[in-house]
């Protein structure tokens, strides 16, 4: 007879087992030294436009029980509010939901009433998350705009977790990529679109495990698994006539807490803007990695972030208290022309006690972060907590 007990706890034993790989795992990663972070200025960042839009990409919402106990105080909001002002600058907000959000739903299967907030039963924490609804609906309330639900936590709650998860983003008009229902397997796609301000963007999530968690419906898309298909995805939303830009936010990377990205992370991030993405926003390894701009064969210029970081956690180290909030200028000429007019970065920095995520403090106690920032994301494209924002600032 199926035991849910010992379901669970064969679980558990998978999720730590690929624990122990992970963080045993080589930190040799692509040199530092082969990137050009202040080469980011853009051919055509100064070219007439019709429309310009912003795009802001923020790191990993990793729900631990210290920073739901904090919302619970509270609410959700408290957690990113001091940052909004800087986001809401751009027309369109994206972040990691690392967590299912599955009311009431047990580590066991069962399904009890709501508790409304962190109680370690139906919500819990590392390393088989669940978080309450209050969350996505405190992330649209901020100006949120799209999530992505592909990362290595999906199925933390078994293919229902799934299907309760998309529901829930339903109920609150959350935009959401890379996972499917279980009754839409055929019907359903993984991308999800975003319009706003005139624009019609694609966003594409995928994620390269379910930390060994059974995925047995296929509802997580991929990133490597489903290498082909991914890439037949973006090529197919990039010759849409009504799409005008493609937007890749891979959960990547066998190897986390390291700066250099794994090759294989670099490989696949040049074949998707090969395949006609404009940008990649890659989310994971829980520290910052360089960004980079990559030219195609035929002379069009895409962007990469390989690691935003976290945007909010319970992680101590302060190399996982650093995060970045990346902003992509995209512009659009009369004839529905679509390029990069250029990119900025904010960088954050999650304090404790309350939770809550902050910009990067100017002070000595955070020196390190500060001296870490150029050697991945350069000097140039730094903005201020009370700059505007332009990202193709050069031109004026």
């Amino acid at each position: 007879m199926f035991s849910m007990r010992k379901s669970l706890g064969n679980s558990l034993k998978v999720t730590l087992a690929y624990f122990i790989f992970w963080s045993s795992a080589s930190q040799a990663g692509v040199a530092l030294s082969k990137f050009d972070p202040d080469n980011m200025r853009f051919r055509k960042a100064c070219e007439p436009a019709y429309q310009q839009i912003v795009i802001a990409g923020v790191g990993d919402l990793l729900m631990h029980g210290p920073v739901q106990r904090t919302a619970a105080a509270s609410n959700f909001k408290s957690l990113w509010n001091s940052v909004l002002p800087i986001l809401s600058q751009a027309q369109v907000m994206y972040v990691n939901l690392e967590t299912p959000v599955a009311p009431g739903l047990k580590r066991n299967g069962k399904i009890i009433k709501d508790p409304g907030e962190f109680d370690n039963n139906a919500y819990t924490s590392y390393p088989l998350f669940n978080t309450s609804p209050k969350l996505v609906y405190d992330l649209k309330a901020s100006g949120f705009d799209v999530v992505s639900t592909a990362n290595n936590h999906s199925v933390d709650r078994g293919s229902l977790g799934v299907d309760l998860t998309i529901e829930t983003l339903r109920k609150a008009r959350l935009a959401f990529t890379g996972t499917v229902h279980s009754k839409e397997l055929d019907s359903s796609p993984f991308y999800t679109f975003v319009r706003e301000s005139g624009w019609n963007l694609a966003f594409l999530a995928c994620t390269w495990s379910n930390n060994g968690n059974p995925d047995r419906k296929h509802q997580v898309l991929h990133c490597f698994d489903d290498k082909s298909k991914l890439l037949n995805l973006v090529e197919e939303l990039s010759k849409m006539p009504t799409v005008d830009a493609v937007i890749v936010t891979p959960h990547w990377g066998m190897t986390e807490y390291t700066h250099n990205p794994d090759q294989r992370n670099l490989d696949l991030g040049h074949e998707l803007i090969d395949a006609g993405a404009a940008a990649v926003i890659g989310t994971h390894p829980h520290v910052l990695q360089p960004w980079e701009k990559y030219t195609t064969k035929d002379g069009r210029e895409g962007f990469i972030a390989y690691s935003t970081g976290n945007f909010i956690s319970n992680q101590q180290q302060w190399q996982r208290r650093m995060g970045l909030s990346v902003f992509v200028g995209l512009s659009k000429d009369s004839q529905g022309n679509v390029w990069i007019n250029g990119v900025r970065y904010h960088p954050l920095w999650t304090s404790f006690k309350p939770a809550r995520v902050e910009s990067l403090p100017k002070s000595k106690s955070v020196s390190r972060a500060w001296d870490l920032l150029p050697q991945l994301v350069g000097k140039d494209r730094y903005l201020d907590a009370e700059s505007q924002l332009v990202t193709n600032f050069e031109c004026y």
